[in-house]
């Protein structure tokens, strides 16, 4: 019972220091929440590891903790700076 509480509120297969870290910023998160998934192409590709408030920005930050991947993992091209 315990193992499938588990797998149904996404906490079976969370892990926090494996692959690296992405942060995003948006104007809206909607309803987000740490843990979501993150996916390319409805591939899991990771999780939300954390929302936070930049005052600065006045945007939401997400950090997303993205897995560490074989070869055949697409590459996220990085962005223009």
């Amino acid at each position: 019972m315990f193992f499938l509480a588990m797998k149904v509120s996404n906490l079976a297969d969370y892990e926090t220091t494996d692959g690296y870290l992405i942060k995003a910023n948006f104007e809206n998160v909607g309803s987000l929440k740490v843990r979501a998934p993150v996916s390319m192409s409805g591939v899991r590709v990771g999780r939300v590891s954390n929302i936070y408030f930049d005052k600065k920005k006045f945007q939401a930050v997400v950090e997303m903790r993205i897995d560490r991947c074989s070869t055949t993992c697409p590459k996220i091209p990085r962005p223009a700076c």
